[in-house]
């Protein structure tokens, strides 16, 4: 049989990867019958042989690729008029001879596998709707199975909705429930990120009381809480209201957070928004920006509007006067606390 796990949701391919493999049998001898290939170099002949090998001391073998059918997807220039959601086999010009051909004979042999082999496509995007290999699927579904992993798209509402729903069903299977307020901070904090979602759920799950996560283990297990209040006072020295920025500070004071650190995450921000300020002026669209940077597209579109509203310059001036409060700070010239709020006051005038 034949396997299609295709979209953006990594993490969820890799869960669908691991309940297949519980299946096949004991993980020990199914690792002796294991074999994974990067679809960007992989020959037919490679596969082939792989495929049609006879299991080690199991009753299966499985054989995982990764890219190969976005390979044999891809192209350069497409015909046009073609949409992306409709290229099948014909829709570019450009697809090379060779490319063709192995994708045709690929086609011709897929249905064929041995009944003990279990061949896994992994594939980082949508494949085509028109694609002749989800086709394939569709007319011979004794042959295998395909299941698309898309990420939530938060830009929309029913997104959030479909990773707030993601967020209690995962909660529910670890033993516990989460309250509305907690599952709206984890969806603004870490995004759809969903396995560094469950990550933080299963440390939330171990230190919550009464089996219910709230907003307040929430506030004090992740670390991406306090960047988000850090961030509120960022946002609120930006619209020069000095009274917010104090209180905020204040807060994040009260609640035991060193100067340092408070210091210390003001200063990662604002490089944060100098280096996109930066290179929006360099015409960096905001998906290039993410992936220059290494930052989470949802943590760097939450900090966009601040960086297209200030200069590069102000944002510069700005982290000179983070950086001569820090040496201050170290050298003992001002107390932490105090610092911090003539920091503020600063900046707000």
């Amino acid at each position: 049989m034949f396997y299609i796990f295709d979209g953006d949701d990594d993490f969820s391919q890799n869960e669908a990867l691991a309940a297949l493999k519980a299946q096949l049998g004991p993980a020990d001898i199914l690792s002796l019958n294991t074999s994974v290939f990067d679809g960007a170099t992989l020959s037919l002949e490679e596969l082939r042989h792989a495929c049609d090998s006879i299991p080690f001391f199991g009753d299966a073998r499985l054989v995982i690729v990764k890219g190969l059918l976005t390979r044999l997807h891809a192209s350069g220039r497409k015909k046009s008029g073609a949409a992306d959601s409709d290229e099948g086999e014909d829709s570019h010009e450009s697809a090379s001879a060779g490319q063709k051909e192995y994708r045709a004979r690929l086609l011709d042999y897929l249905p064929s596998l041995p009944p003990t082999t279990h061949l896994v496509f992994l594939e980082p995007a949508l494949l085509p709707s028109k694609s002749p290999f989800v086709s394939l699927l569709a007319q011979n579904p004794d042959k295998g199975r395909r299941q698309a992993f898309s990420l939530p798209n938060l830009r929309s509402r029913d997104g959030q909705s479909e990773l707030a729903a993601w967020i209690r069903t995962r909660a529910k299977r670890k033993g516990v429930r989460i309250d509305a307020e907690a599952v709206n901070d984890l969806v603004e904090l870490i995004g759809n990120d969903l396995r560094l979602l469950n990550s933080e759920l299963d440390k939330l799950a171990a230190y919550c009381t009464e089996n219910t996560i709230t907003r307040a283990d929430v506030r004090q297990l992740v670390p991406l809480a306090r960047e988000a209040v850090v961030w509120d006072l960022i946002d609120a020295i930006a619209q020069k209201r000095l009274g917010a920025a104090m209180n905020t500070l204040r807060r994040l004071l009260n609640e035991g957070e060193p100067a340092l650190r408070i210091l210390g995450l003001m200063v990662s921000e604002y490089r944060l928004l100098l280096q996109a300020r930066t290179l929006v002026d360099q015409s960096y669209t905001e998906e290039r920006i993410a992936a220059r940077l290494g930052v989470h597209p949802w943590r760097l579109s939450q900090r966009m509007d601040a960086a297209r509203r200030a200069s590069a310059d102000s944002l510069k001036a700005i982290y000179r006067l983070l950086l001569q409060t820090d040496v201050e700070i170290k050298t003992g010239v001002q107390e932490p606390e105090a610092a911090l709020e003539f920091l503020v006051a600063r900046l707000c005038r």
